[in-house]
This record gives C-alpha cells, sequence and structure tokens, in this order.
C-alpha cells in the first residue's frame, strides 16, 4: 500500500514509464499496455487528490 510520502514518487515513476511506453508504441494510446499504465495512473492521481483534500 502506498503511504503518503512515497505517493508522489510513484506518480512520477509511472508518468515516466507510461512516455516510454507510449513512445514505443508509437504514441498508440489504444495499445493495451499504454491504456494499463495511464489507468494505473489515474488511479494514483485520484488516490493522492483524496489524501491531500480530505485532510
Amino acid at each position: 500500500m502506498e503511504t503518503e510520502h512515497n505517493l508522489p514518487d510513484k506518480i512520477e515513476e509511472l508518468k515516466h514509464v507510461l512516455v516510454l511506453t507510449a513512445t514505443k508504441h508509437d504514441f498508440d494510446f489504444q495499445n493495451p499496455r499504454v491504456l494499463h499504465l495511464s489507468r494505473k495512473l489515474d488511479t494514483l492521481i485520484l488516490k493522492s487528490m483524496r489524501e491531500t483534500y480530505s485532510s
């Protein structure tokens, strides 16, 4: 489980992986791997926002 202090690091790392993966697949945003990473990133961002605004 992500803790509040390392969640931003995980988001930044996943953003980097998403960019590399999208580039590798010629920016095909329908590619299953790209979609998977994008959805995972969305989930982490939402979690971070909830933690930030629930305080």
